[in-house]
């Protein structure tokens, strides 16, 4: 059940890349414990809505806060900490390393390295890596358990859906409060789809107050996922409400199709 409280909270947000306005005083909210659909035609703005919530860019103008905290000029790596975490359109993974090396690697987004401690603390260091792997084991287990039983395999020898859950993994060891899915479905066939937004819908119930954002152009997916629907074009927010609502809008139909 969605929460009313706010998580995140973007309003008038413009980004501009020289003469290209990116992002044209959007406003977004997302609350706790829900899962908003964030669609568009390419180059609508989401993706970049997303490196301006992460630090990734600095907006031109605007304001973002997260949990009532303006967070418009903070770092990518304090965004991080605060709770919210991403995963990209492009896999971000190491292939050469394992699956259970890979999510254990999400944890170190949510603290401060110490090389005092990694180089002067041996034992301490290696009795921590042991309880993040005991961690990552119990987040592949509850996120899909198939994956888990294959924790040793190496990344580059996984299915793409797979692929695609151990990024999902390693951003939640991350303990997020509000995680941005970015095209998590491409490339996959409706099986795999229907699979990996079951794996998403199962551990959001088990993760109480976590917010998500997902941008998808698989309509099938926002339909079913997807408790309200934001929709960009050309870096406007044009239509929000639930999908039953933006299906029929026509301005929405119109950024998909093309005017009549």
């Amino acid at each position: 059940m969605v929460d009313n409280k706010k998580l995140l909270d973007a309003r008038n947000v413009v980004m501009n890349f020289g003469g290209l306005k990116a992002l044209d005083g959007v406003n977004v909210h997302v609350n706790k414990n829900e899962i908003l659909g964030l669609i568009g035609p390419n180059g609508s703005g989401k993706t970049t809505f997303f490196n301006v919530i992460t630090g990734l860019y600095h907006l031109t103008d605007g304001e973002v806060s997260f949990e009532g905290e303006n967070i418009t000029d903070k770092t990518p790596q304090e965004i991080a900490r605060l709770g919210i975490i991403r995963t990209f359109q492009s896999s971000r993974l190491w292939f050469e390393l394992s699956v259970l090396d890979n999510v254990i690697l999400g944890m170190y987004m949510r603290e401060k390295p110490s090389l005092f401690s990694s180089f002067f603390k041996y034992n301490r260091v290696r009795s921590d890596l042991e309880a993040k792997a005991e961690e990552a084991k119990a987040i592949l287990n509850e996120f899909n358990p198939d994956l888990a039983n294959n924790c040793y395999k190496r990344a580059q020898e996984l299915a793409l859906v797979d692929r695609r859950r151990v990024e999902i993994c390693r951003a939640l060891v991350a303990h997020p409060k509000l995680l941005l899915l970015d095209e998590p479905s491409a490339g996959m066939d409706p099986a795999e789809t229907k699979e990996l937004m079951d794996d998403i819908k199962r551990v959001r119930k088990t993760k109480k107050g976590l917010g998500i954002v997902i941008i998808e152009h698989d309509m099938t997916v926002i339909s079913t996922v997807a408790e309200r629907v934001v929709v960009f074009n050309f870096g406007k927010k044009i239509a929000e409400g639930d999908f039953s609502q933006i299906r029929l809008n026509k301005e929405v139909r119109e950024a998909y199709l093309g005017k009549e």
